[in-house]
C-alpha cells in the first residue's frame, strides 16, 4: 500500500514549509469563519487547502520551487522571530537584550545592575544602558 503512494508521488513537488503554512491559514480561517451565519463565507477556509494540496501534487517542481523560496523570504522575519522567542521567555525575569548600536548583534546582559557599560561581542563597541 506505502509503496503504491510512494509510486504516485515520484516526479510530484510534496509538501514544503508553503504547503504547510497554506494548510495552517486554511485550519485557522475555518476555525474563525465557523461562527458566521452564513455557510458559503465558510467555504472560503477550503481555497487555501485546496492550493496546498494542489502544489503537493504538482509536477512542475520548478515552479513550486520558486514560490517556496519567495515564501521564504518573506516569512523569514517571522520564522526568526518565533525560533528566539522561547530563549527571551525563559531569562524574561533574569536577563534584558539589548542591540549593538553599531553591528546590530543581540546582547544579553542580567537586570537589576544599574547602569552598565556593555560591551558587544562582535564588534567590541562600548554602549550604556540602564538595567
Amino acid at each position: 500500500m506505502f509503496y503504491r503512494f510512494q509510486r504516485f508521488m515520484y516526479g510530484r513537488y510534496g509538501l514544503d514549509p508553503l504547503g504547510i503554512a497554506l494548510a495552517v491559514f486554511a485550519f485557522l480561517l475555518s476555525l474563525f469563519l465557523r461562527f458566521q451565519p452564513y455557510t458559503l463565507i465558510y467555504l472560503i477556509s477550503y481555497i487555501p487547502l485546496i492550493l496546498a494540496v494542489y502544489r503537493m501534487l504538482s509536477r512542475n517542481i520548478q515552479k513550486r520551487a520558486v514560490e517556496n523560496q519567495k515564501f521564504l523570504r518573506v516569512a523569514r522575519p517571522a520564522f526568526d522571530w518565533c525560533r528566539n522567542l522561547g530563549p527571551r521567555l525563559r531569562t524574561w525575569g533574569t536577563h534584558r537584550y539589548f542591540r549593538c548600536p553599531q553591528c546590530k548583534q543581540k546582547v544579553r546582559v542580567p537586570k537589576g545592575r544599574g547602569r552598565i557599560i556593555i560591551t558587544c561581542p562582535r564588534c567590541g563597541v562600548e554602549f550604556i544602558k540602564k538595567t
